[in-house]
């Protein structure tokens, strides 16, 4: 419902710092479906590149002809951005790679549409050695993309996949999740009741070591989904 995703959004935005700024996507522009478009943007007109950008996703319901599929068309790796939200119509995330950098303590994704998202650029990177968050507040989400988990020192790192409620919202991982260059191994934590199903690759592990552990929630492979390293149950973190 409008309303629910309304409340995330105010939720959300009551715990950002000041200094962010958000650009909220509403697919209006005639010429083209790409972020560089002002047209397709609210308010703050196309993003900027920084750990304070906030990208909103709402589309617009009361134009038929909106895009809901947004194409990044700058540069690779030339877009980081600190938080990534959805909050109305189905939005298709396209083109591109773009990277995300801590912002107030942590990157973000937040799916708080009652509509499925899809995220299917190339490649996109969590890319400090600050944790990760998917929160599947809402609604599920597809990622097709290559993810990497990046980490900057020894120190345990985590992508976190939960919620802002218990209800069993689904993550479908059809792309592969990774660890970064840098060669650290994060851990996936799954709770608040989440379901991640994989049809790619988790390819951060190492071993028999933790690296998926599932405090409350499920996770199932299908197809060809595979995992290098071990699930643990019940736990929230472990060595590495």
């Amino acid at each position: 419902m409008k309303f629910k995703a309304t409340l995330f959004a105010l939720l959300a935005a009551s715990a950002l710092p000041s200094h962010a700024t958000t650009y909220t996507w509403t697919g209006d522009s005639a010429e083209t479906n790409n972020w560089s478009d002002s047209g397709n943007w609210n308010g703050n007109g196309r993003p900027t590149s920084s750990n304070n950008t906030i990208l909103e996703f709402t589309g617009n319901p009361d134009n038929p002809d909106a895009n809901v599929d947004a194409w990044n068309d700058f540069p690779d790796w030339s877009m980081n951005i600190g938080q990534l939200n959805f909050s109305d119509d189905t939005i298709t995330l396209d083109g591109n790679n773009f990277g995300f950098e801590p912002l107030n303590g942590s990157q973000q994704i937040n799916q708080n549409s009652e509509q499925m998202q899809f995220i299917i650029n190339p490649i996109f990177a969590f890319r400090s050695g600050s944790d990760s968050q998917i929160n599947l507040n809402a609604g599920d989400l597809v990622i097709e993309s290559a993810v990497y988990l990046d980490r900057n020192s020894g120190t345990a790192r985590q992508l976190m996949i939960g919620g802002t409620t218990n209800d069993p919202h689904a993550l479908t991982i059809e792309g592969s999740i990774n660890k970064g260059g840098n060669g650290y191994d994060p851990d996936m934590v799954i709770q608040n009741n989440k379901r991640v199903t994989v049809l790619g690759a988790l390819t951060f592990g190492s071993g028999t070591d933790g690296s998926v552990f599932i405090k409350s929630g499920l996770l199932e492979f299908q197809g060809t989904g595979s995992m290098t390293g071990a699930p643990v149950i019940g736990n929230s973190s472990g060595a590495d």
